[in-house]
């Protein structure tokens, strides 16, 4: 099935794929001025360069603002994520030198992380020329292999050092490791998709309200947060909060995620997070 850019940005043919970027940015931009400690990241250029410029020079001011206090930033930065596998070496360079010319030149912003969490099949290419030597610090993604997956989760390899090419030495090492809650895709943790089409059970932190739930669902998070960590080696991992075409109305997202931040934090300082269920 075809789906065209502007279908997606528009929000036609819904019926098919529910869509409409336009209102992600649209929405986004108040959501994150409402609380400075809310932070968003944003990818691909090709729809979001169509948004800003649709827009006035006063939204675009208030744009340039939460970018320069990093309340907006981009990762990969190119025109759309490409396919590494399929793809030649000439367009994969074209469409990200063309996201970046376009960032560089409204917002004097350089990516630094690459992302890469829908396409199949990594290549060298990608890790190297247009990671590593591009500066970037790091290379994210998320469709792996099955077996490659459950492997490297058993064996907490789900993040590492790429040497993806021996003619550049040192320049082609490059920081991977997987999106989506190391599940092999992308997406919150399971029962943390709070997005307006979600059906997951939103987080209800009156005292007074007969269904507060927080209890229950910090401990989900919690358990989920340890089940992540036992995958990997380090200290730090990365939760992705969202997934296709969500944020449409972005105050539902972050309304959900200031609340589970919020008592999470509480939680951890009165010593009730700090039981590892899996052990580890």
């Amino acid at each position: 099935m075809h789906f065209s850019p502007s279908q997606y940005f528009y929000g036609a043919n819904n019926t098919i794929q529910h869509a409409n970027v336009q209102m992600i940015l649209s929405t986004l931009i108040p959501a994150l001025e409402y609380d400075e400690s809310r932070k968003f990241t944003y990818v691909e250029q090709a729809f979001f360069s169509r948004w800003w410029n649709e827009q006035n020079d006063k939204m675009k001011d208030r744009v340039k603002k939460l970018v320069k206090s990093g309340q907006l930033s981009f990762v990969n930065g190119g025109w759309c994520m490409h396919d590494e596998a399929a793809t030649h070496y000439y367009g994969m360079i074209d469409q990200t030198t063309l996201g970046h010319t376009f960032l560089k030149e409204n917002f004097d912003f350089k990516p630094s992380v690459g992302w890469q969490i829908d396409p199949f099949g990594h290549s060298s290419t990608q890790a190297s020329l247009l990671s590593a030597e591009a500066g970037f610090d790091a290379l994210y993604f998320g469709r792996i292999d099955y077996q490659d997956l459950q492997l490297r989760r058993d064996e907490q390899r789900v993040e590492g050092i790429w040497r993806a090419s021996a003619a550049s030495k040192d320049q082609s090492q490059v920081f991977w490791g997987l999106s989506g809650s190391y599940g092999g895709n992308y997406g919150p943790p399971e029962g943390f998709c709070f997005d307006n089409f979600c059906s997951d059970e939103p987080m209800m932190d009156d005292l007074d309200l007969e269904d507060y739930n927080v209890d229950g669902k910090v401990a989900d998070f919690v358990s989920a947060a340890y089940e992540q960590a036992n995958q990997a080696r380090g200290t730090h991992i990365m939760m992705t909060m969202g997934s296709d075409f969500q944020y449409e109305n972005s105050e539902v997202w972050f309304r959900n995620l200031d609340s589970v931040i919020k008592n999470v934090n509480e939680y951890a300082k009165e010593g009730k997070t700090e039981v590892d269920p899996y052990g580890r």
